[in-house]
Parts: C-alpha cells; structure tokens; sequence
C-alpha cells in the first residue's frame, strides 16, 4: 500500500474492527484501494454448472429411455 499498489486478497481481510480502521485509515492516506474475495461466489456457479450438466444428462437418458 505504501507503494500506491492496491490489494487484493482472500478472506479473512482483518480479523478486528481496530484493524479495519487502521486499513480505511491507510487506503486513505496512500490513495489505494483495497478489496476481499471469497472464493464461495464461484462456487455458486459451480452448482449451477453442474445441475445444468445433471439435467442434460437426464434429458438425454429420457430421450433414449422414450424413443
């Protein structure tokens, strides 16, 4: 941050809400942003993926299975 780099990094961020001042108070004084990421959003998408792929793979048994 001292370098005018922004930051990005996986949760946890800060573990106190003394330690989250001192982080606005240094994204402040340095101009910088700084941002958290939890890897749990993709795992959302995952599902989705996955119950897409169940799905076509029922249809495509249904679709034999019928025929």
């Amino acid at each position: 941050m001292k370098l005018g780099i922004h930051v990005y990094v996986e949760k946890p961020f800060v573990r106190t809400s003394y330690e989250c001042e001192l982080l606005m108070q240094a994204e402040q004084k340095y101009g910088v942003i700084t941002q958290m990421s939890y890897q749990g959003h993709f795992f959302c998408l995952l599902l989705t993926l996955n119950s897409q792929n169940l799905q076509n793979r029922f249809n495509r048994f249904t679709e034999s299975f019928m025929s």
